[in-house]
Parts: C-alpha cells; structure tokens; sequence
C-alpha cells in the first residue's frame, strides 16, 4: 500500500494544506466536526490517523471508511449528521466493529425494475436506422 501523499486524488494534500485550488472539502467543518481545535490540528490528528494505519499488520481496505460519510464515535458520527442538514437525513449511525459509522441505507441501490417498469424495458425502443 503506497502512502496517500502519494495518491493524485483525495484529501491528503488539502488537510495537510497543501492543495490551493479545486477544494474538495470544508476543513472549518471538517476541524470542527472531528474537535481538532484548528487547521493545524486536523492536519497533525491526519497523520498520526495515516502513520498508524499504514503501520498496522493488516493494512486491508476498511469498507467503514471507503463507504460511509462519518467513521468515530456516536456522538462524533450525529454530530456529522446534524452538520449535514437534510442531506443528513435518512442516514443513520450504525455500529461497525468498535465504531459508529454514518451512511446511507443500502436498500438505496437494490435493483427496483420489476415487471411494473416493463415500460422501459430494452424491447420497447426504436432502432432510428429502421425509420430513415
């Protein structure tokens, strides 16, 4: 696993200030939520979070980071919901080994094109060459 000051994208460079255009994320918000106390304390918490997970024996891809909005504690992850607003709303803080993560319901992204979407179907198209 390479380091992430490594990787092109993501918010590595802009948490460590280093970014300073195009930005991805609202570090006040994120300072705040994560009750780092400053820029500079986000960013020091940031390496200290990266340098021990790059040092861990596992080094595995933890889907509670690459599929949730908010890893921490509950207080922590309905605090970030409440940050949201309503596009915090029908997500909830579930428990994820000894953490909290916040997330959208996966019903979100189930195959819903039974036979009443039948209308749409690929059957019901046009082929335009057919008509010229």
């Amino acid at each position: 696993m390479s380091h992430p000051a490594e990787w092109a994208h993501g918010g590595y460079h802009e948490i460590q200030g280093k970014r300073r255009r195009n930005t991805i994320l609202t570090l006040d918000v994120l300072a705040e939520a994560a009750d780092a106390g400053s820029l500079a304390g986000l960013a020091n918490a940031h390496r200290q979070w990266i340098d021990e997970a790059l040092s861990s024996e596992l080094r595995q891809r933890d889907e509670s980071w690459t599929k949730s909005l908010a890893v921490g504690s509950e207080e922590f992850v309905l605090k970030t919901k409440e940050i949201l607003g309503a596009q915090g709303r029908g997500r909830g803080a579930v428990m994820a080994g000894d953490s909290f993560t916040l997330r959208e319901p996966q019903e979100i992204y189930v195959d819903n094109s039974g036979p009443k979407n039948r209308a749409i179907a690929p059957d019901n198209g046009f082929v335009w060459d057919d008509y010229l």
